[in-house]
Formats: structure tokens, C-alpha cells, sequence
């Protein structure tokens, strides 16, 4: 009989839990339904924003709208990417006659972090180039944050052959004799398998699962133990450019810019590759001329990675642009954008002029 009442007295108790955890439940769900929406309206669609190409490298999925996030995660600057998955306009296959089509490749310098999409350096190359022989050029270009030369060269081979240009531009930046890196697993884990539709789970990708190492994909071990060794301290090899601690690091790079001269020689198209220098080398040279002029030595202390790239584009019959005196001569500051390790719409315009006074 005892034990007949403890049962009628738990059925209350198992409805008045089940009635908690219902609504612990139904809250829990009301909670990630706001965070949701929330992450949406920040730029964190329903889609990812980036996969993995077989061919390329990560790049991104094309036709989206989408805000770039400050370090407070609130919304600073709306990028269009076209049906490609890039920034600015898609040109078309067909050519017009009598048109000179430029093609720009590069990482987030090209990309334009920072900057509205009329901002960009190319978009303002463009008009450069408008400006001294208007409807004589066409520019589109073909970039994404984090790319090396090897992903712009597989670019050119797998995109912009399609387009037929004229002149290719390549981008050189500071952090470009780092190894090659194939990607990030966007597309090929667990995690994003069950949750990378949602905004909730591409932003847990993006911000903390894509720092893990099972989320790299670079199966070459002695990349691997390269990347590593280039990350002790990311500054040094750059810096150091023209120094026997470089040199594994050119050997990795410099087959990629031999690729795209070979390639794009094959195709009758132009090659040149400007180089866009570091914050922390126009700063340098900056509080070098403040305390006096600027002599070769002084240059070379800050500028090892252009002087030597401009020496090994030399030996390879690379046409080759330094940007840098131009930038750290300028009167307005180049890095006024609101990404601080890149430059903003003054910066990119100085660059977009010396490009196209080579071209023109």
C-alpha cells in the first residue's frame, strides 16, 4: 500500500519536471532562435561564406551580401561579391574591341578590407585608368583574404583563363612568403556537416573551429613543419627577406610566380606584380626620415622583402612595381581605413595610381 501511494505521489512530480524541462527547453530554443537572427543581421547568413576548392584553395560562394565585422563584432563595411565570389564587377566572356581588360589578383589588399566597394584598389584602378583614356580598359579582379601566390596562380589557370585578359596584376604583400595553405575544412567536417547551414554554427566555425588543427587541410608534412617554423615569428622572414633565413620560404613561393609567368606568357597576357608594402614598413621608414633622409641603407632596413622580390622578379623576367616610396611619401595617411593592418581609400588610390601609370 506504501509503496502504491509513493507511485501516485511521483506522477505529480514526473509532470511538474517534464513541465520544467518543456519550458527550459522552449526557452533554450526562444534563446538560440534570438542569437540567430541576431548573427544573420551581422553578416553570419544561413550559408557559408567561404569552401573549399579542390583546384584553388578556399575562396568564396559567389552572389552574396555581406558585412565585414569589427573587433567589437558590429557590422563596418557591406561587401557585394559577384558570380564569381569576389569583390567589384564581373566582367563578361565576351570581349569588347578596342578595350584593354585588366585582371587583379591578390589577397585582402586586393580584397580591399576595410573600404567600401567603390574604395577598392581596383575599382579605383579602374578610374585611374578611366580618368587618362576613358572606356579604354576594363578591370575585374580576383582575390580573397589569405591567399598566396600559389592560390592566385591555380586562380588564373582555373578562373581568369576564361576571361581572356590582357594584363594581370598580381599583388605582393608581406605576409605572401608564408607556405602555401590549402584551406580551411569549411566544407568537410563534422561540425559543419550538422550545423554549417545555420549562422550559429558558421560563426562557431569561423571564430573558434577553424583555429583547430583538424580543420586544416595540408597533408605535405614538410609544409606543415615550414608553416611552423614561419609562425615563431611571422614578422622575422619578411623583415629578413634578403637573409639565408628566407630562402626555404622563397624556394616554396618563387615556383608559384613561375608558374603564373609561364602560364600567362603562354596565354599572350601581360604579367606585372606590384608590391603593397606592411603597415609597420611604412611606419618605419616614416620615423626613419623624421630623424633624417631616408638613404638606401635605411630603405633596405625596412624594405628587404621588396628589394629582394624585385631582384628575383628581375632574374625571371618578371615585370615588377614597388609601391612603397610612394605610400610612406605620401601626404594623407594610407591607413585610414577602418581594418588597421590594411590600407584605407587613400592608400588604396596611391596604389591604383602607380599601377596604372605602369600600365598606361
Amino acid at each position: 500500500m506504501a509503496r502504491t501511494m509513493e507511485r501516485v505521489h511521483d506522477k505529480p512530480r514526473r509532470r511538474r519536471g517534464l513541465r520544467r524541462l518543456a519550458w527550459a527547453l522552449a526557452g533554450f530554443a526562444l534563446v538560440i532562435a534570438i542569437v540567430e537572427v541576431s548573427l544573420r543581421r551581422m553578416g553570419y547568413t544561413q550559408r557559408a561564406v567561404m569552401y573549399f576548392d579542390q583546384d584553388i584553395g578556399f575562396r568564396s560562394w559567389p552572389n552574396q551580401t555581406r558585412w565585414q565585422l569589427g573587433r567589437d563584432m558590429q557590422p563596418t563595411v557591406l561587401m557585394r561579391l559577384n558570380g564569381e565570389g569576389f569583390r567589384g564587377p564581373l566582367l563578361d566572356r565576351e570581349r569588347t574591341a578596342g578595350v584593354t581588360r585588366v585582371v587583379t589578383l591578390g589577397d585582402s589588399y586586393n580584397f580591399g578590407l576595410g573600404v567600401e566597394d567603390t574604395e577598392t584598389y581596383p575599382v579605383q584602378l579602374e578610374r585611374e585608368l578611366h580618368a587618362a583614356q576613358p572606356g579604354a580598359y576594363e578591370v575585374m579582379d580576383v582575390s580573397y583574404p589569405g591567399w598566396a601566390p600559389a592560390n592566385e596562380t591555380a586562380a588564373y589557370v582555373h578562373i581568369i583563363r576564361d576571361y581572356s585578359p590582357d594584363v594581370v596584376v598580381l599583388g605582393f604583400t608581406f605576409n605572401d612568403l608564408q607556405p602555401p595553405d590549402a584551406g580551411f575544412r569549411y566544407t568537410d567536417n563534422w561540425f559543419f556537416r550538422w550545423f554549417g547551414t545555420s549562422a550559429i554554427g558558421w560563426a562557431i566555425t569561423t571564430k573558434g573551429l577553424n583555429k583547430l588543427p583538424d580543420f586544416v587541410i595540408e597533408p605535405d608534412e614538410s609544409t606543415q613543419a615550414l608553416n611552423a617554423k614561419y609562425f615563431e615569428d611571422p614578422n622575422a622572414v619578411p623583415l629578413r627577406a634578403a637573409e639565408p633565413i628566407a630562402e626555404p620560404f622563397w624556394e616554396a613561393t618563387m615556383p608559384a610566380l613561375l608558374e603564373l609567368r609561364d602560364v600567362t606568357a603562354s596565354d599572350g597576357v601581360r604579367l606585372l606584380v606590384a608590391y603593397f608594402p606592411d603597415r609597420q614598413q611604412i611606419d618605419r621608414l616614416q620615423a626613419l626620415a623624421a630623424q633624417g633622409d631616408v638613404g638606401p641603407a635605411e630603405r633596405s632596413s625596412a624594405c628587404q622583402l621588396q628589394e629582394e622580390l624585385g631582384r628575383r622578379c628581375a632574374q625571371a623576367g618578371i615585370e615588377f612595381l614597388d609601391t612603397t616610396d610612394a605610400l610612406w611619401k605620401a601626404q594623407s595617411n594610407p591607413f585610414d581605413g577602418l581594418e588597421p593592418g590594411h590600407p584605407g581609400a587613400t592608400g588604396y588610390g596611391i596604389m591604383a595610381r602607380q599601377v596604372a601609370e605602369v600600365l598606361r
